[in-house]
């Protein structure tokens, strides 16, 4: 997608952006924003945005802890010297650490 193009827009953009416009246009605004007549221009397409970057980011860190679920759900244990070890290094340890906070911002 190029910066030209204009994103998919949902109503849930739209009311976001007439929600946003009542404390700063008129209201014949807010009903264009609502009805989609707006939905290209930049107000819109940065709700859009926002939505999309979110839902991309949320479905990364979903995958990310799935795929570490996944890796400590096929850690297999043997007993050594009378403990217990697993194959792939301490499933515990791998959930944890795909849990802990990454320092940014969320």
């Amino acid at each position: 997608m190029t910066d030209t193009e204009n994103l998919v827009v949902i109503q849930d953009d739209r009311d976001r952006a007439a929600d946003y416009a009542k404390t700063r246009y008129v209201a014949s605004f807010i009903v264009r924003y609502r009805n989609g007549s707006l939905d290209s221009g930049p107000l819109v397409q940065a709700f859009a945005r926002h939505r999309i970057d979110a839902i991309t980011a949320a479905q990364q860190e979903i995958a990310r802890l799935r795929e570490a679920l996944g890796q400590a759900l096929c850690c297999t244990p043997h007993i050594r010297a009378g403990e217990i070890v697993y194959d792939c290094g301490d499933p515990y340890d791998i959930a944890r650490k795909a849990l802990e906070p990454s320092g940014e911002t969320r």
